[in-house]
């Protein structure tokens, strides 16, 4: 990794986040038209989502016009082009809601994620979510490489237990038993267990101590790529598991660094079993799970 100022980055992201998120909150509760990606409706897009993204992308394009974007709700045609663009040095990746369906059920756990990545790895982000300060203000979590991590202008850290506890929340996925295999001594002690709804949220929570660490089963690259920078600058280590076959890595970079083909589609098309917490706690995990592999049916 070359040597950048990425803080300015971290700040431009944490202002538009800020922006998005405002207009997140002032639809929240609201009767919102929304369709869904797939027949069995269960992953909406709202128009919450949209125009949050819009905002998003609008501010992102004045400011840095050489930048690419990358948004969860690119629409059609804007995924055809980028299916054949190479990837650009700065790369914006941006969930503009995350926990969506907490958001249209009226439950506040969602957030506005921005990231940015430099070659592949991730450099600076911030994370919107809906809290209120004692001033009643929004916070933004954000970070950026070598800065530190920050909710709002107080410095975070992850938690240093090296080993589950009941006394210490975790977070697994709903279908965690239907995912994941634990072995030995994780069978009876993974954790006082929360399933939140977004992975941007657990993320954020993970980076300020209050959740010991979280697993995830297939995220996307929006949901994890400002929350990674976050984690890792409050001391916490992530890692992937590209293959169930082989032994979880640890996740520095969204592309190989022998990749010839570095088209942004490989990039939408990420999803990979993630880990987060400090070091310690992830080697303790990642040496006592197994993904289950299910046969795809015929």
């Amino acid at each position: 990794m070359t040597e950048n100022n990425f803080k300015i980055y971290s700040d431009f992201a944490s202002e538009i986040a800020t922006e998005a998120g405002h207009v997140l909150f002032n639809l929240f509760g609201k009767q919102l038209k929304t369709k869904y990606k797939d027949k069995n409706k269960t992953d909406p897009v709202s128009e919450a989502d949209i125009e949050s993204q819009s905002l998003l992308t609008k501010r992102i394009k004045r400011k840095f016009p050489d930048h690419g974007i990358l948004g969860e709700e690119t629409l059609e045609n804007e995924k055809a082009e980028t299916a054949i663009k190479n990837m650009p040095d700065y790369l914006w990746i941006l969930d503009p809601l995350d926990g969506t369906k907490n958001f249209l059920n009226g439950i506040s756990i969602w957030g506005c994620s921005v990231g940015l990545l430099f070659k592949g790895e991730p450099v600076a982000g911030a994370i919107f979510l809906p809290e209120v300060t004692k001033k009643n203000d929004f916070v933004i979590y954000k970070a950026s490489l070598g800065e530190g991590a920050f909710l709002g202008d107080q410095e975070i850290r992850v938690t240093t237990d090296e080993k589950p506890s009941a006394k210490k929340t975790i977070s697994v996925p709903g279908s965690f038993a239907n995912q994941f295999k634990t072995l030995g001594s994780l069978k009876n002690n993974l954790g006082e267990i929360r399933t939140t709804g977004s992975i941007s949220y657990d993320l954020a929570m993970v980076a300020r101590g209050s959740l010991h660490y979280a697993l995830f089963g297939v995220p996307s690259i929006w949901d994890v790529a400002a929350g990674i920078i976050i984690l890792k600058e409050a001391g916490g280590s992530a890692l992937q598991q590209k293959s169930i076959f082989r032994k979880w890595e640890p996740l520095h970079n969204f592309i190989n660094t022998n990749e010839t083909d570095k088209k942004m589609e490989n990039l939408r098309n990420w999803k990979l079993p993630v880990i987060v917490g400090n070091s310690s706690i992830c080697e303790y995990i990642s040496s006592r799970i197994k993904k289950i592999s299910r046969k795809r049916k015929s």
